[in-house]
């Protein structure tokens, strides 16, 4: 008998996904802390408590720091926090619901539907509405994207249905 028979399955750590997540957690602070200090007008790490309002400082520096914090790049942190985990919630659900761990938006087509739906948009709802002499309303272009994007994974799922069951290849 080798030694690679004879050896034991390692078991995982039950320990290691919150571990990970801790580190995780850990790193998405310490980027958020270097993203509200780096800019055009700096703050410093050691102004920041003071811009936050836990400290002292000078009232005019203190001031303006605070303003382009709360102002400008609180919002955009908390955004960028918020884009990337919907994106990630987002690719998780294409992937689950095709059951098949490969699947990408750009991948399977749900990206070029949302930019074919965009584009016709664009270029004929443009025409259309020009000559009743309307504009087209912001709001039109991302909703036309997000449609053609749940048309195209309507269809998409629709084709590796089969039998009431989700094939994993495409």
């Amino acid at each position: 008998m080798t030694a690679l028979a004879s050896a034991e399955p390692r078991r995982a750590d039950p320990r290691a996904p919150a571990i990970v997540l801790s580190a995780l957690l850990v790193l998405l602070v310490l980027a958020a802390t270097v993203a509200a200090s780096i800019g055009a007008a700096g703050i410093p790490l050691e102004r920041l408590p003071a811009a936050l309002g836990l400290g002292d400082g000078e009232a005019a520096q203190v001031a303006r720091d605070r303003l382009v914090l709360v102002s400008i790049r609180l919002p955009r942190i908390a955004m960028a926090m918020l884009v990337g985990a919907l994106l990630a919630a987002s690719g998780t659900l294409l992937q689950g619901l095709f059951r098949n761990p490969l699947a990408d938006p750009a991948l399977v087509g749900v990206s070029g539907g949302a930019a074919l739906a965009a584009a016709a948009t664009i270029v004929i709802g443009e025409r259309a509405l020009a000559q009743a002499g309307i504009a087209l309303p912001i709001g039109t272009l991302p909703l036309a994207a997000f449609l053609g994007a749940l048309a195209v994974t309507s269809l998409l799922y629709r084709l590796a249905t089969s039998e009431g069951r989700t094939s994993i290849v495409l």
